[in-house]
């Protein structure tokens, strides 16, 4: 990573930076974020991911960037084996449907072999993604308040941890990005 940060930082304007954060609520007892370094890109879409509790919303705070107003997110705690079901809240200005929004997240995603986006009003569930190094996507827009709700669906086990390691092996020495993964 040391040796790769450089260069990328040299052909992209860092519009936002945060080293060794650290945030504990009732006098240090619970502690959200530990050592946290952040570096956000122009241009660049950044994902936070994690279960509940884990410090995504507090980094976003502290960092001065979305409001919960704007963008907030809410993993389900449901009692399964394995999965993450995600459910993304946004402020989508200049989207006027539902079917616009589909069809962005639909654009956006198309050459990523791991994303699948459902098509208008179908939402992914975990045992869709079950053993698979998928996310899937579901999409909806709520004209009156002009905000996007995304419903996301992932294997932790998979895509959240050991998929996503073989994944990025599989980039970085050149293999096919779904060697050992379909």
């Amino acid at each position: 990573m040391t040796t790769i940060m450089p260069t990328i930082e040299r052909q992209r304007r860092i519009v936002l930076r945060a080293e060794d954060v650290w945030k504990s609520y009732d006098e240090g007892a619970i502690g959200v974020l530990r050592g946290v370094d952040f570096v956000g890109f122009e241009g660049e879409t950044v994902a936070l991911c994690g279960p509940s509790g884990c410090g995504k919303s507090t980094l976003l705070h502290l960092l001065g960037g979305l409001d919960e107003a704007e963008f907030s997110f809410t993993a389900q705690l449901i009692p399964v084996e394995r999965g993450i079901l995600e459910t993304i809240y946004f402020r989508a200005p200049g989207v006027s449907s539902a079917e616009e929004l589909v069809e962005i997240y639909t654009r956006r995603y198309a050459d990523e072999p791991f994303v699948r986006v459902y098509p208008l009003g179908a939402v992914p569930e975990i045992r869709d993604v079950d053993r698979t190094n998928y996310c899937d996507i579901g999409v909806r827009f709520d004209r009156a308040t002009g905000r996007g709700v995304v419903v996301s669906a992932i294997d932790n086990l998979v895509k959240g941890a050991a998929g996503q390691a073989i994944q990025n092996m599989n980039l970085a020495l050149g293999f096919e990005e779904t060697a050992g993964l379909l």
